[in-house]
């Protein structure tokens, strides 16, 4: 692959659809659960930094902060303080993730392919150019460390310590951390699919679909492994050393690091995924249609909620509780052991993005809107919302289904 110059066979640009994986394993109340390395469900792929919660409650949240742009954004990724909000237009902005303030912003010469990823104080961003190009900035006052040409438009990227793996729809490329060179180019066996790479003990592994079938793939392995189903969500890289996916039907697949077939098969969910986050408890799976499970490690699976409303963004998992967001724009919280709703935010906008962040919930929403959401102060008179019994038939004046009151 040439990195300055444009390849003389003309291709064809596959679509990817980036899935975003959420994960914690902090309470919300008491002491936060100790996440067991061994265990399966444990976290240890690519995104561990970008859902990672410290403190959290079950009280009701205010809103902390916000800040408007008029950017539609991927969502805020949050490192050290600091929370980075990219838009689907061409912006980036830093901000200071407690108080809101703009610490640094960028106007892009194109759309971001991706959302950004943090390794360190490290910024990486891939822009959707028709040369392609990648940026490092940095985190604290967002200077630009360098700028990278690349020959394919990229779809996602992963990074580590080492510098950062991108993926355009035939290659996937690793440019060193300190000065972007490009030290590695692989090309894919296949079209990549579902969400982007992760790091499986520092190698990156993705799906993809090529002519002997659909499955993971790692330039680190010898072979490709090839299973049924295109996947829809995922991968997911577990502290166990398993892989796991779900397919365009909601089926969920569980690969082990040397095994040629996978370790079981189950389908959880009624619908498509809108994705899945991991606890160390169980791995939440959520359907397009609001159908929640939790995989255990023998292929249980335990319904959690039942179809009623439809969601498109991934779940994102804080401890004993699962927030979701419902395209109408309400964000609630389940409870994982009873399934009941304990917390419901009306936004104003369907939401786009969720990340938890140090005491609080970053929030972005489809208007360009980006929120820190807080526990309420001790005492603080705060208006709540509560659900309501559907009223029955004939009975006027009520509220109708869905709607909420304020105590």
């Amino acid at each position: 692959m040439s990195f300055r110059g444009s390849k003389i066979e003309s291709i064809l640009i596959f679509a990817f659809l980036l899935t975003f994986i959420g994960c914690s394993g902090h309470s919300f109340t008491g002491a936060a659960p100790t996440s067991n390395q061994g265990h399966w469900l444990g976290y240890g792929g690519g995104f561990e930094r970008r859902f990672r919660a410290e403190t959290t409650t079950q009280t009701p949240l205010v809103e902390a902060w916000r800040f408007e742009s008029d950017l539609c954004p991927w969502g805020m990724t949050v490192q050290d303080g600091v929370a980075v909000y990219a838009g689907l237009q061409h912006g980036i902005f830093g901000l200071d993730a407690a108080t809101g303030e703009q610490l640094w912003s960028w106007t892009l010469p194109a759309t971001p392919a991706a959302a950004p990823e943090i390794v360190g104080d490290a910024v990486y961003l891939a822009l959707d150019l028709p040369l392609g190009e990648v940026w490092c900035l940095d985190l604290l006052d967002g200077t630009r460390r360098w700028r990278q040409l690349t020959d394919e438009l990229p779809r996602a990227l992963v990074a580590d310590d080492g510098g950062v793996w991108v993926l355009s729809s035939r290659d996937l490329v690793r440019f060193r951390a300190i000065d972007g060179e490009p030290v590695e180019d692989h090309e894919l066996p296949g079209r990549p699919l579902a969400g982007p790479p992760v790091l499986w003990d520092s190698e990156p592994v993705l799906m993809v679909k090529g002519l002997a079938g659909t499955g993971p793939w790692s330039p680190a392995w010898e072979k490709t492994v090839w299973f049924d189903g295109e996947p829809a969500a995922g991968p997911v890289v577990t502290a166990g050393d398993d892989l796991a996916w779900l397919d365009r039907n909601g089926e969920l697949g569980v690969y082990a690091r040397g095994e040629e077939e996978p370790r079981f098969y189950a389908t959880p969910l009624t619908a498509p995924p809108a994705g899945m986050a991991c606890t160390p408890e169980g791995l939440v799976l959520l359907g397009r249609d609001r159908s929640l499970a939790v995989a255990y490690d023998d292929g249980e699976m335990r319904p959690v909620l039942e179809p009623a409303a439809i969601c498109l963004a991934p779940p994102v998992v804080t401890g004993d509780l699962v927030w979701i967001a419902e395209a109408e724009g309400d964000l609630i919280a389940v409870d994982l052991a009873s399934g009941e709703e304990v917390y419901r935010w009306a936004t104003e906008k369907p939401v786009q993005g969720l990340t938890p962040s140090d005491g609080g919930l970053l929030v972005t929403t489809a208007d360009g809107v980006g929120m820190l959401l807080v526990p309420a102060p001790v005492g603080a008179e705060v208006p709540v919302e509560e659900a309501v019994p559907v009223p029955e038939e004939g009975e006027g004046g009520e509220p109708s289904a869905g709607e909420t009151v304020a105590p």
